[in-house]
């Protein structure tokens, strides 16, 4: 009875509060359902063809895992079957517990996958049916889907910060500009820990808040220890967000100073510290301090085992160095607390690569990269979109100012303003500064934007009622400032409408493979007519050779709709022997018993090389999904051979088409180059060239998967002037290939398109900027490169000539080509050369080619040199002799064997002087 009674009595109050708070409740509601959709839709947006390297490397990772059958058994990091390392990783550097946990939400969700899909219809085509969930094709898919679901978790642990601190309305700001803002919207589209290591540093915020509450409560010391250790287990480089623990006791310190100070009059902090009360809180915060990093450290050891030895290996690595195994509590402790020696490799090996000095493919995009400007001027524009950020980084500068100027709120600002200052420096001045690395202070950067926002408009309101004298300025002022806000609200949900766009439709890579398919040959090729038009129709044919008297080649194949074939045309035909009138003939066959239905034939004269063959035949009307087989045969007495395009590409990077949809585009359609993908950044010397000129000659198609070589290699000029000339020739024509598609990721506001890769901005059309590379307004590689890459195909054309190109690649003088990496790049921004100004002053008079013969005998002869120096020192020596015997005629040579020093000082000396007597007019009369 007593417990009905209790709840009676406060069910009322219960329905009270929520009642009163029922509107933010819904609008929060609203937002985390906008926040899951933006962050779900089209979440299988690359159709399985795994374009991000970093998820593509997890999915195989996960892909290979296998269950533990014990808890000790998934500890053990020697034969652990989670482990990464037993599974032929031997780099891995990404954290665990994100990894597991998806591995077994996917055995989870795998187990319920039968009896759902067998209730649906036979061919549903659900994703979740056809996606094999713990396999390569499907695994990822759940990664996905786990990656949005813990970020709508962040969407919603920020507004309880905001809440927190700030009040409901600053809260729902915030969590608003959260759910809109598109790099976590991004991040949330990729299997990989940038939001699961978002999702507990705002955890971590929201508990190290709570404790700066009150710190005498343990369960906020112990629920922060839980997820900085999580924190940590899923991505390292967040460990700094530790430190708001220690802020968190300094602020309920400061608080208790501040209520014992009117309760005890105790006037001084050092009389509060030497109080009992002071010692006493102390202690509390040290003791919370201390149960939020024993606690962090255990659940690290749980949720990240493999980065510790156990046992078996602490004995290996005995044995190895040939050392006396430890004893019974040695191997304990080294096992329990001892890190795995290959992790630290891969810890180490990670630092490396990102050192200023590291020169190896995806580092070079970093060579000259302002610190701090780069990563705002992409936070600014994409990660959070201009008006969102602005406000953000306004809340920021103000709650700094508040905080330095001592004001009552300062400690509401103390825990999300030293994280975002501290991290956002910590990351941005570091040498590798990839936006996503932001990522853990987008919430509390929203936090002081939404607080800012909403104080603003509330004292702005109270500023306008109450003060008549400048009312109607008051009032402009907060019309406009609260139309900035509402403009920011609308811009961001439209910038983060606009940017999933790319999610809607066809990825870049995907869309440019299915045009490659249709409009590159291969071999053979049907034209038809569809209800749509002419179109074309290339078989998997890459290469064959008919044989004489072999009895040719038969194909099958299906056409992809209904259609009438009028043509057929053999798009490389090559023989290495002279044919006198030997036929081609191609018949089309019924399948199997099937009558013949049409055909044609050619005949060739002479010695082909790569020549195409148009056979006009009888129409004949096919249906789709028919399958037919085509008949090739040659009355050649030489072979003769069928061949497709060559398509090249560069390394690190993409071959196109891609592989997907039953098609293998390498074994069935092209053939790449015969030297493999092209090594666009390997340094430019003579060998590159001709490297390059035979790329070049080979390939019918060059297709540009990326901008990933494209607008990094410019970054260091000296290193590849080759580089850059060939791109130069490349889109201007000069090289003899024409660009004939390109592919683009749409992202539109209205009317406004937008092109991040550009930095660009168009009404009613894309904007596109190929060449030369955009400048500082594009965004970072990475935000394009991992799910909408630009796409540029080439094809060669008739006024290709081999010789043309040749001396086109010619035209670079390779003698001042140097390596450098990214540092020395960036320490030498003009190349080592002169400004433009002071090298064309400097050659008015002549270079040095042109003043010294350099094919001269004084040039290649070195005792020719040497003897013709000697004499011109001797002539100059006795040109100021005169003014030496002057000079030193106490000296018993009369200052002879000093007259040479001094011809050759003087004349330098006049040679800077006539220099500076140029490049500083202004200072002439100085002199």
């Amino acid at each position: 009875m007593e417990t009905n009674a209790t709840s009676t009595q406060h069910s009322p109050s219960i329905m009270k509060k929520i009642g009163r708070n029922l509107p933010v409740i819904l609008i929060l509601l609203g937002i985390l359902v906008m926040g899951t959709y933006f962050r779900t839709v089209g979440i299988n947006w690359d159709e399985f063809t795994h374009l991000h390297p970093d998820e593509r490397f997890l999915t195989i990772v996960t892909a290979k895992l296998e269950p533990e059958s014990s808890f000790l058994g998934y500890l053990r990091t020697s034969s652990s079957t989670l482990n990464p390392y037993n599974k032929g990783e031997g780099l891995y550097v990404y954290g665990n517990f994100p990894m597991t946990a998806t591995f077994y939400v996917a055995r989870w969700t795998e187990a319920f996958q039968p009896n759902f899909c067998n209730d649906l219809t036979i061919g549903d085509p659900t994703l979740f049916c056809r996606a094999d969930l713990t396999g390569y094709d499907g695994v990822h898919i759940v990664g996905r889907a786990l990656s949005a679901l813990v970020d709508v978790v962040s969407v919603l642990f920020t507004f309880m910060i905001g809440r927190r601190l700030y009040g409901k309305w600053a809260g729902l700001m915030a969590a608003f500009f959260m759910a809109t803002a598109v790099m976590p919207i991004q991040q949330s589209h990729f299997y990989t820990m940038d939001n699961w290591a978002t999702l507990f540093t705002t955890m971590s915020i929201y508990f190290a808040v709570r404790a700066s509450e009150n710190s005498n409560n343990w369960l906020w010391w112990s629920l922060l220890g839980l997820v900085l250790g999580l924190n940590v287990a899923s991505r390292i480089n967040v460990a700094p967000v530790a430190l708001s623990a220690g802020i968190a006791g300094i602020v309920w310190l400061v608080r208790r100073y501040q209520l014992n100070k009117q309760q005890y009059r105790i006037d001084t902090i050092a009389e509060y510290v030497r109080s009992r009360t002071g010692i006493l809180d102390i202690q509390t915060v040290i003791i919370g301090g201390m149960l939020a990093a024993l606690l962090s450290m255990f659940v690290f050891r749980l949720a990240m085992p493999y980065a510790f030895s156990d046992a078996q290996m602490v004995r290996d690595i005995a044995f190895a160095n040939q050392q006396e195994e430890p004893g019974t509590f040695g191997l304990m402790v080294q096992s329990v607390f001892g890190f795995n020696p290959q992790w630290l490799r891969n810890m180490e090996e990670i630092q490396r690569l990102q050192e200023p000095e590291a020169s190896f493919p995806p580092a070079l995009q970093w060579t000259d990269r302002p610190a701090i400007i780069f990563p705002l001027t992409n936070m600014f524009l994409y990660g959070m979109g201009p008006l969102a950020a602005l406000l953000a980084w306004l809340g920021v500068g103000f709650a700094l100012w508040r905080t330095v100027n001592g004001k009552k709120d300062w400690l509401l600002h103390a825990i999300p303003l030293f994280w975002t200052v501290g991290y956002f420096l910590f990351i941005g001045t570091r040498w590798v500064k990839s936006i996503r690395y932001f990522l853990p202070i987008y919430p509390t950067l929203f936090i002081l934007g939404g607080w800012f926002t909403v104080w603003a408009i509330q004292r702005l309101y109270i500023r306008m009622n109450v003060r008549k004298n400048n009312k109607a300025l008051n009032q402009v002022y907060w019309a406009s400032f609260s139309g900035l806000a509402t403009l920011a609200v609308v811009a961001s949900l439209l910038w983060a409408n606009g940017f999933t766009n790319i999610y809607r439709q066809p990825m870049t890579r995907v869309a440019a493979s299915d045009w490659i398919y249709e409009n590159v040959p291969t071999a053979i090729s049907l034209h038809y007519q569809s209800a749509d038009g002419p179109k074309i129709h290339n078989l998997p044919l890459r290469d064959t050779s008919l044989f004489p008297d072999a009895g040719g080649y038969i194909m099958p194949f299906i056409l992809p709709e209904d259609g009438i074939v009028e043509a057929i045309e053999i798009n490389y035909l090559t023989a290495e022997n002279e044919l006198t009138d030997a036929t081609i003939r191609l018949t089309i066959d019924g399948a199997y018993d099937q009558p013949f239905l049409t055909g044609g034939e050619a005949v060739i004269s002479g010695t082909p090389t790569r020549k195409p063959i148009h056979l006009d035949i009888k129409p004949v009307q096919f249906a789709a999904g028919d399958r037919h087989q085509l008949h090739i045969e040659s009355t050649a007495d030489a072979p003769v051979r069928l061949e497709t395009s060559i398509i090249s590409s560069e390394h690190w990077d993409d071959p196109l088409p891609v592989r997907g949809r039953g098609r293998d585009p390498y074994s069935q359609y092209y053939r790449g180059l015969s030297t493999g993908p092209m090594a666009t950044t390997h340094p430019d010397d003579d060998a590159k060239r001709v490297e390059l000129y035979t790329w070049i000659k080979e390939a019918d198609y060059i297709v540009l998967s990326s901008q990933r070589s494209l607008w990094s290699l410019p970054r260091l000029p000296i290193t590849y002037p080759l580089m850059i000339h060939y791109y130069d020739g490349l889109f201007n024509g000069e090289l003899g290939f024409e660009m004939i598609q390109e592919f683009h990721g749409e992202m539109s506001i209205g009317p406004i398109d937008m092109n991040d890769t550009t930095g660009q901005f168009g009404w009613g059309e894309v904007p596109v900027k190929a060449w030369p590379p955009p400048g500082m307004f594009a965004a970072e590689e990475a935000f394009s490169v991992y799910d909408h890459p630009p796409v540029w195909i080439f094809k060669k054309t008739e006024a290709y000539d081999d010789l043309a190109a040749a001396r086109y690649l010619a035209e670079v003088d390779l003698k001042t080509a140097t390596f450098q990496n990214p540092l020395e790049a960036t320490q030498s921004p003009n190349g080592l050369y002169l400004p433009a100004e002071t090298q064309e002053m400097q050659q008015q008079g002549g270079t040095w080619w042109e003043i010294f013969n350099p094919d001269g005998w004084l040039s290649n002869s070195g005792v020719a040199a040497a003897v013709a120096w000697w004499l011109v020192v001797i002539a100059l020596g006795l040109i100021t002799f005169p003014i030496s015997f002057a000079v030193f005629q106490n000296l018993y040579d009369r200052g002879y064997a000093l007259s040479r020093i001094l011809a050759i000082l003087l004349l330098s000396w006049l040679t800077w002087l006539a220099a500076s007597w140029q490049i500083l007019p202004h200072q002439r009369s100085s002199y």
